[in-house]
């Protein structure tokens, strides 16, 4: 009975010191179970914030991508605007300089129809004074006189005034070649305001691209959109009202086939749009660099 007593208590010994062992096991335990509870409220208060932070950056981003929209939309107009407004002068500065040659023609003829007329020792001397004339609305009586054939009525210098003519003209034609290429400069920088423009909006559209995807379905929506299904739902009647009510005998076979085909007329509709905006877009640049080459080849000339 001794040695059973001492055995058992052996026995117990080793059941309690076992006992102890599992409970600051299971203290340990539960020091950890506490912390990994902890640190997954805290990543989970992280993830909440970085999710509103995202949306928040994602709004931003895509109120820039608007705005930017915009800015190019109305860089096109201006271009265009300008375009246009480049052509019409450059027709108007031609049509100038063609009046001006016809001008300079009618001069020339009357010198020499006066230096016909004239004798033969004036002739030499008019011939360097009356090449500036270029001016068909201001005739001075004395060529009047001299087409009448009043030749020794009145004295030369009358046609050797004349002379600050050619210099005007030369200085409106060198005005107007400065206009143009002043206005071909800010075509140019227009034109490179405008691919900028195009660029950022690009880099924009990639970037929300790549974000969007990452958000939940919902959150894009607005704030209002759970409150206007309700009232939808509440209301009854129609495919969305059966859709968010969860009520299934709104939502008929007929109905189903109505949305699908007019879900798929707007997806038609979608692609034609996105192709025809694709050939504008097309279109554009080829007439930006037609325009840029016109505009570098009238530089040179």
């Amino acid at each position: 009975l001794t040695a059973q007593h001492v055995a058992s208590r052996a026995c117990a010994s080793e059941h309690e010191a076992k006992a102890q062992a599992l409970a600051a096991d299971n203290a340990s335990l539960r020091e950890k179970i506490e912390a990994l509870e902890s640190e997954a409220e805290r990543l989970k208060v992280a993830l909440q914030e970085e999710t509103e932070r995202r949306y928040k950056e994602n709004r931003v981003l895509a109120r820039k991508v608007a705005e930017l929209t915009e800015d190019a939309a109305q860089a096109n107009q201006k271009l265009e605007w300008e375009t246009g407004e480049n052509n019409v002068l450059k027709k108007k500065h031609a049509s100038a300089i063609k009046e001006l040659n016809r001008e300079l023609q009618r001069a020339l003829k009357r010198i020499e129809q006066l230096e016909s007329k004239l004798p033969q020792q004036d002739a030499t001397s008019i011939r360097t004074g009356s090449v500036s004339s270029l001016s068909s609305s201001e005739t001075p009586p004395h060529e009047e006189r001299l087409q009448n054939g009043h030749v020794h009525g009145d004295p030369l210098p009358d046609v050797q005034a004349r002379e600050p003519d050619r210099q005007a003209l030369v200085e409106r034609i060198v005005s107007l070649q400065r206009a143009a290429a002043a206005r071909a400069e800010r075509c140019e920088f227009l034109q490179e305001h405008c691919s900028q423009l195009t660029r950022e909006l690009r880099g924009k559209s990639r970037l929300l691209r790549a974000l969007l995807p990452a958000l939940p379905p919902a959150a894009l929506a607005s704030a209002n959109a759970d409150e206007h299904k309700k009232e939808i739902a509440r209301l009854g009647g129609g495919a969305m009202a059966a859709v968010w009510g969860g009520d299934p005998a709104g939502m008929t076979l007929e109905l189903s086939l109505e949305m699908n085909k007019r879900l798929q007329a707007v997806l038609e509709d979608t692609l034609l749009k996105n192709i025809t905006l694709k050939e504008n877009m097309d279109t554009l640049g080829e007439e930006i660099s037609r325009l840029r080459e016109q505009t570098k080849s009238d530089d040179k000339k």
